[in-house]
């Protein structure tokens, strides 16, 4: 099987993600992020690493960066992950 992903905005991406987590708690208080490194390194190249760690200082994102993810199986790059906890 072959899946073909779709490049998007990453900062459109966090906007809709943190604005839905606001729909279902309120602003959260805090969110734990697990952010991968070559999501970083392309945000780095772009010229976005700054807006970017803006808007998650904003959003009072702490966490780390990550290799990526697994899902079914899969390794997945250039993913930000996050928990957001409500006030």
């Amino acid at each position: 099987m072959l899946a073909v992903g779709e490049a998007e905005d990453p900062l459109a991406a966090l906007e809709r993600g943190f604005a839905a987590a606001t729909r279902e708690l309120g602003r959260p208080a805090i969110v734990l992020g697990c952010d991968c490194i070559l999501r970083r390194l392309e945000l780095e190249a772009k010229g976005l690493d700054t807006p970017a760690g803006q808007l998650l200082a904003d959003w009072n994102v702490m966490g780390f960066s990550t290799y990526g993810e697994q899902l079914n199986s899969v390794h997945v790059n250039q993913t930000f992950t996050g928990l957001a906890l409500g006030g």
